[in-house]
């Protein structure tokens, strides 16, 4: 080996570590962004559940009104219909 070549070695060397630092600070770069689009679809998603949850409890609610209000319709009827039907046979 030369005398000379350990001044090649150091610049060798700080060459592939500059190199190699700038491909780790890329591969940062790249997952940050991942990370945040990561976070951001999760926000969007977790949000979209929320929605269609508090849809879903209104659509219920909605339901529930509905079915005490045709319980209600029914039984009415059948007073009428009793009180009909009862009151035509007394004497």
């Amino acid at each position: 080996m030369k005398r000379g070549a350990p001044g090649n070695m150091a610049r060798v060397k700080s060459q592939v570590e500059g190199e190699v630092q700038a491909e780790i600070a890329e591969h940062a770069a790249v997952t940050r962004r991942r990370k945040r689009a990561h976070q951001s679809s999760r926000r969007r998603v977790t949000r979209q559940s929320v929605d269609e949850v508090v849809e879903t409890e209104r659509e219920v609610g909605r339901a529930r009104g509905v079915a005490r209000i045709s319980q209600v319709i029914d039984y009415l009827f059948f007073l009428l219909y009793a009180l009909l039907v009862c009151g035509s046979s007394w004497p």
